[in-house]
């Protein structure tokens, strides 16, 4: 009888211990959101209707633990108006206090892009100051968690 009470506390114990480190990897309070950098924006594929843009984003976690990103979705625009609305549903383990590049291709539509680019070039501006608004939802946490992020980009019909 002690011999199967020893296994018994054994077994308890030991399934103690594994469920605990299981409850390790979930935040026991709200995450802080992710720092997100526009690194470039490039033209991919040029079509005769479509644009596809490559976005890379660099992504930096501040928090003591890993990030587990299952979900990043966010909108490009440029005074008020968007152009291009992407979102990535690929995994992404980002280590703790660290930066990871996010690659995104966007496909939108010339005339959103084109437009805007022409009417910053009539007003004489060499830099569009793109907004990038979005967020990302964690494998770990019930909420997305917000993003924004600023960054002038060369106006492409202006010469350096």
């Amino acid at each position: 009888m002690k011999q199967i009470n020893r296994q018994l506390t054994s077994l308890l114990l030991l399934s103690a211990a594994v469920i605990l480190n299981g409850c390790s990897s979930i935040p026991t309070h709200k995450p802080v959101a992710p720092v997100v950098k526009l690194e470039s924006v490039e033209p991919v594929d040029v079509g005769i209707r479509e644009l596809v843009l490559a976005f890379q984003l660099n992504v930096f976690n501040p928090n003591q633990f890993s990030l587990p990103i299952d979900d990043l979705e966010f909108s490009a625009n440029y005074k008020g108006e968007t152009l291009a609305q992407a979102s990535r549903s690929e995994r992404v383990l980002l280590a703790a206090e660290s930066e990871q590049l996010v690659n995104i291709n966007v496909t939108t539509k010339w005339t959103r892009v084109i437009r805007q680019i022409l009417e910053a070039t009539a007003s004489g501006e060499n830099q569009l100051a793109i907004d990038i608004n979005g967020s990302v939802k964690l494998g770990n946490w019930p909420a997305r968690l917000p993003f924004s992020v600023e960054r002038r980009v060369h106006n492409p019909l202006v010469d350096e």
